[in-house]
C-alpha cells in the first residue's frame, strides 16, 4: 500500500503544473489520492465499463511507460476541472464527482493529453518536484507510525502472553504445593492412627 500511495502522489504535481488553482482546491479540501486508487490498480477497467474502451486503454498502457496510468489519472482530473470546482469545498462531493465517470468521456482526447503530459513532465522530472517530495514524506511518516503502532501492539501481546504464562506457572506451583500438603497431611494422619493403634495393641498385650 505504501508503494501505491507513493505512485498516486504523482498526480498532484502533474495537476499543479497544468492548473495550480485546481491542485490547491483539491489539497485544501484534503482530497488525498484514494479517488484514483481503482483507476491505477485496475487500469481504469473498474470505471470505464465498456469493453471496447477498456481494451483501448489496455493497449495504450501496454505500449507506454509503466507510469502512464498515473498520467492518465492526472488527465482525468484536469478534464473534470469544472465539476470539481462546482462540488465546492466538500471533500465527499469532490470524491463522488471523480468516482463517477461520465458516459460521454472523450477517451481518445484524454489518452492524447496523458501522452502530452508525459512528454512535458517526464517521471524523472516530477520525481524531484518539491510537492511530490513533501507528499512522499507524509506517506513515509504515516506508514512509520503504523509500523510503530504494530510493533507496540505485538510487544504488548507478547507481554500479556508472558504474563499469562507466568500466572499459569504460579497457579500450577500453588496447586502442586497444595496437593502435596494435603498428601503429607493424609499420610501423617494415617501414620499417626496406625502407630497409635499398634501402640495400643502392644500395650494391651503386655503382662
Amino acid at each position: 500500500m505504501e508503494r501505491t500511495s507513493l505512485l498516486l502522489n504523482y498526480i498532484y504535481p502533474l495537476v499543479h503544473r497544468c492548473h495550480p488553482e485546481l491542485c490547491e482546491h483539491m489539497q485544501r479540501n484534503e482530497l488525498g489520492t484514494i479517488f484514483a486508487l481503482s483507476w491505477v490498480i485496475t487500469w481504469f477497467s473498474h470505471v470505464l465499463g465498456d469493453i471496447q474502451r477498456i481494451l483501448r486503454v489496455f493497449d495504450f498502457f501496454l505500449a507506454s511507460h509503466r507510469m502512464m496510468p498515473v498520467y492518465l489519472s492526472a488527465a482525468f482530473v484536469l478534464h473534470r476541472e469544472r465539476d470539481i470546482f462546482d462540488a465546492g469545498d466538500e471533500m465527499g462531493y469532490i470524491h463522488k464527482c471523480l468516482s463517477v465517470i461520465p458516459s460521454d468521456l472523450p477517451l481518445e482526447a484524454l489518452l492524447e493529453r496523458a501522452g502530452d503530459l508525459f512528454l512535458q513532465y517526464p517521471p524523472s522530472e516530477i520525481s524531484q518536484d518539491p510537492m511530490l517530495l513533501a507528499l512522499n514524506s507524509q506517506v513515509y511518516e504515516h506508514f512509520h507510525r503504523i509500523e510503530q503502532q504494530n510493533a507496540r501492539r505485538v510487544a504488548r501481546q507478547q507481554e500479556e502472553s508472558h504474563a499469562r504464562g507466568r500466572a499459569f506457572v504460579r497457579l500450577t506451583m500453588w496447586t502442586v504445593t497444595a496437593v502435596l500438603g494435603v498428601a503429607v497431611a493424609v499420610l501423617y494422619h494415617t501414620y499417626s492412627a496406625t502407630y497409635s493403634d499398634t501402640y495400643s495393641d502392644t500395650f494391651n498385650m503386655g503382662p
